[in-house]
């Protein structure tokens, strides 16, 4: 059961920590650009997407390690 409920997990929502590096990742280049120059609208509004984003990432994650320490 425990085995096809981490396969169901991981084909759902996919590997949490790879999204988290990606959208860390995403925001540092775009961060790393305004400072070069102003960011369009576009570019804005994507770095505020993402920073929901990584909000909502970072608390399924502690949610994950949670029930993991529930388990032991």
């Amino acid at each position: 059961m425990g085995k096809k409920l981490r396969q169901w997990n991981k084909s759902t929502f996919g590997d949490q920590n790879l999204k988290l590096a990606d959208i860390q990742n995403s925001i540092t280049t775009l961060e790393n650009l305004s400072d070069v120059r102003p960011l369009s609208e576009t570019e804005k509004t994507k770095l505020q997407g993402l920073n929901s984003d990584l909000w909502e990432v970072n608390r399924r994650v502690e949610d994950i390690w949670r029930q993991k320490s529930h388990q032991n």
